[in-house]
């Protein structure tokens, strides 16, 4: 029998100094659809360890930053939630 697929989102919204303590995965399980959405003062981070990272757009312009990831709107962040089995803020 197959086990069905967990999407987990992460959503970061502060420096990395944040968050360093907390235990993101490092790669995705066959159990497990690992994102990260990147907010707030986070869409400036250089690297995040885990699944596929998107950053929302309107912070990125807001901090006139070329983001290391691809951008996604509000809409999309609102689905990227809703679409989440677990939902993780950090």
């Amino acid at each position: 029998m197959r086990v069905p697929l967990r999407k987990v989102l992460y959503v970061l919204s502060k420096g990395s100094a944040q968050w360093s303590h907390v235990p993101l995965p490092k790669e995705t399980s066959p159990e497990k659809q690992i994102s990260v959405l990147l907010i707030q003062d986070a869409v400036a981070l250089p690297h995040v360890p885990g699944g596929r990272t998107y950053a929302l757009v309107d912070d990125v312009t807001a901090r006139n930053i070329r983001p290391a990831f691809p951008t996604v709107s509000y809409h999309e962040m609102l689905r990227m939630i809703f679409d989440a089995d677990t939902v993780i803020a950090l």
